[in-house]
């Protein structure tokens, strides 16, 4: 018995591990819920923020990622960036499946479906979207979008721990969306700040739910995943990401599933 003990303590428990990081939960997408209360809108306004698809190609899982957004039936739906991470021969043949992909789910949001550009975003990066209802953004530029603000970053503005104003605010509940959450570590003049770029670290410590590692400089580690509040009364939201890290990192989840967020704004009436 004690034989049979050791075998599954120091045998089977690390191949069972080994199976749900690198099998399991890399496609074990949560779809992660909050609900923020302002008295800045004067009627609810749902919002869904997916990042870092990061694929080398289109398959059965995001197609099913891609659909579970839809059935959100989002009033705007705001994507934080980095679709591929295959080699530049092999991004047209990725973008024309990224722009099929589109297409067949027929996303559609009331406000609009916007995008940010990530690092792994490259030339070319918005032939994904021809055609299809996702207005691409490369430069940093702020809408009025409803009853709402969204300033949507460059890549290298939201790598950057500068303040973003917008002097046309006149009060509005405001988003900032970048791909990565670093111009979250200067006070931003906005409500809610959205990043990925991070994974959540992919690996995080359990019970403590800290990223091992990040690739965001110094921005705190507890900052790159889920939520944080700001001093300011901002929150940031960072997502997980529903892809994975490719090329010589390991394509592996631990205590850090895949995710895509839905944000419902609530009147506050005070």
């Amino acid at each position: 018995m004690k034989t049979i003990l050791k075998i599954v303590l120091f045998v089977g428990i690390p191949i069972y591990l080994l199976v749900h990081a690198f099998l399991i939960e890399p496609t074990w997408l949560v779809v992660r819920e909050t609900t923020i209360k302002t008295p800045k809108i004067t009627k609810p306004i749902t919002i869904v923020f997916a990042s870092d698809f990061q694929t080398g190609h289109i398959g059965h899982y995001e197609r099913r990622t891609m659909q579970k957004i839809k059935e959100q039936n989002a009033d705007l739906i705001l994507f934080g960036g980095d679709y591929m991470h295959v080699r530049p021969a092999e991004r047209p043949n990725l973008s024309w499946e990224w722009n099929q992909l589109f297409k067949e789910v027929d996303l559609q949001a009331p406000l609009g479906i916007y995008t940010v550009q990530g690092n792994h975003d490259r030339e070319q990066w918005q032939e994904m979207f021809v055609d299809t209802a996702v207005v691409p953004h490369e430069q940093t530029l702020t809408r009025s979008i409803g009853e709402i603000r969204v300033t949507f970053l460059s890549r290298k503005d939201s790598g950057t721990a500068l303040p973003v104003p917008d002097e046309e605010r006149e009060d509005k509940f405001r988003i900032i969306v970048g791909h990565r959450p670093n111009y979250a570590m200067t006070p931003q003049e906005a409500d809610l700040l959205l990043a990925g770029h991070t994974h959540g670290g992919q690996v995080q410590i359990p019970l403590l739910g800290l990223p091992l590692a990040t690739a965001s400089g110094q921005l705190p580690r507890s900052w790159a995943t889920g939520k944080t509040p700001m001093s300011n009364g901002a929150m940031l939201i960072v997502s997980h990401g529903t892809g994975l890290e490719r090329d010589i990192a390991p394509r592996v989840r631990f205590y850090c599933r895949p995710d895509f967020w839905v944000i419902r704004l609530v009147p506050d009436e005070q």
